[in-house]
């Protein structure tokens, strides 16, 4: 991975820390998607990951994930990371729809006829769904999100988070 990944996903870490402070939802993400290149066919991929969310009991809050994608060995793109974060906009109520826009970076491994190579891309993502609480702390939050990003890159899936609420 390189170092701009890794310094993302310190600052989602610091993020969380953060949002400790507030009301803050941190959970394990898994899904089933697709991931598209300017020069590769779509391609269907596995996910999982982690999110984090901060003021996550107000209707503007602050997310930030990271996914890894993973294929069967093949040629083509065979992994790709993806973090990302900024603005989450949601329903007040109990079972609360919501919308995130934000940024995202992404760095992709793959294979060709030549050898294997790597290229981070920079982009957005959006995304949408609904948390449903499970008890008083705990929800699940059915998405489907959308990854634009450079090198036409186009990421989208679908999945679920399963979380906690402190």
């Amino acid at each position: 991975m390189s170092r701009v990944i890794y310094l993302l996903v310190l600052g989602m870490l610091a993020a969380a820390a953060l949002a400790r402070a507030q009301t803050g939802e941190i959970g394990v993400a898994g899904g089933y998607g697709t991931i598209a290149a300017e020069d590769i066919s779509y391609q269907s991929f596995g996910f999982a990951g982690v999110e984090v969310c901060g003021r996550c009991d107000k209707g503007f809050a602050v997310f930030g994930e990271y996914s890894h994608w993973f294929a069967g060995p093949s040629r083509g793109i065979t992994s790709f990371d993806l973090v990302a974060g900024g603005l989450r906009i949601q329903g007040r109520r109990r079972i609360r729809p919501f919308f995130d826009a934000g940024l995202a970076v992404g760095r992709d491994a793959f294979t060709y006829s030549g050898g294997r190579d790597a290229h981070t891309n920079w982009g957005a993502v959006l995304a949408g769904g609904v948390a449903i609480p499970i008890g008083e702390r705990f929800y699940v939050r059915p998405q489907f999100r959308v990854y634009a990003l450079t090198g036409l890159h186009f990421a989208i899936g679908g999945g679920a988070v399963f979380g906690i609420r402190f």
